[in-house]
């Protein structure tokens, strides 16, 4: 268990990607007030908390990413934790999404996410000093659990994190480095109300499309602030021998239930009257 100490010595070192806002910033303060010496990334290089030390990143080049983590080993000479945090959210039905976008997004939220575990473990095994080398923690979403309309790709790439990490924790458990995967429900970020669209919309989605804004725009109003996600990864970071998957927020535990409760046709039928679709 480790204890609140503000100081850096002897500090577990956390690199934590998409620091700047968000949940990733919220992570990076509750890991340092933990007494995680915390490493957090942004494009810009920039954070708005002195506390943490700020690593350029961007994380859908090669060579960002290995100079990122190069960069953390020259200052901490290890990485006791990873927290892939950084991604994006886009508001598209499949017909409508461009390859283009598809091929962006899934460079941020899949293969980012790729590029960090292949930079950092090598580090992580690397290690000799015993107890256990090290821990992963992505954030993944509820979309990854259970897809709507108006979000299929960006919640393709969500189901994709489950599989990608589930196979992770079986391949690096040798290795005594802990892999979990933390899925919120909403809450009120920059990433959710910053929502990227794409340029292609088709007219026979229109009335859908509206009804969708209006869910998002309810949600974003009554969702709670990201402090409660960052608390149970600063949890996760501490447990000793953390589980795969960790949900939170009142959607997270009712919505899986009911998809396991019900018959598959009128689950998504209530789905599909939520959002207005016949």
């Amino acid at each position: 268990m480790i204890h609140k100490d503000r100081t850096n010595h002897n500090s577990p070192v956390a690199l934590v990607t998409g620091a700047s806002s968000g949940f990733g910033q919220c992570i990076a303060s509750e890991l340092s007030s933990w007494g995680f010496r915390v490493f957090g990334t942004s494009r810009s290089g920039q954070l708005p908390n002195a506390s943490i030390e700020s690593v350029r990143l961007d994380i859908t080049n090669q060579q960002s990413v290995a100079d990122c983590v190069a960069t953390v080993i020259e200052r901490a000479g290890r990485v006791d934790l990873l927290v892939n945090n950084a991604g994006q959210f886009l508001v598209a039905f499949v017909e409508e999404t461009t390859v283009e976008s598809a091929r962006d997004l899934m460079d941020v939220n899949v293969l980012g996410v790729l590029r960090m575990i292949q930079a950092v473990v090598p580090v992580m095994r690397g290690r000799t000093d015993g107890g256990g080398a090290g821990k992963i923690i992505t954030i993944g979403s509820l979309g990854g659990l259970i897809s709507v309309p108006g979000h299929g790709v960006c919640c393709a790439s969500k189901f994709a994190l489950e599989g990608l990490s589930k196979s992770l924790r079986m391949e690096l458990s040798q290795f005594g480095i802990s892999v979990s995967l933390v899925e919120p429900g909403r809450y009120h970020t920059n990433l959710m109300a910053a929502a990227k669209t794409d340029e292609r919309v088709l007219p026979e989605y229109d009335r859908v499309r509206e009804r969708n804004a209006q869910i998002i725009r309810r949600e974003i109003e009554e969702a709670p602030g990201p402090q409660a996600v960052a608390r149970l990864v600063g949890r996760v970071a501490r447990t000793r021998h953390p589980k795969h998957r960790y949900r939170i927020g009142p959607q997270s535990f009712l919505s899986p239930i009911l998809k396991s409760l019900f018959p598959s046709w009128f689950f998504e039928f209530h789905v599909r009257k939520t959002f207005g679709l016949k």
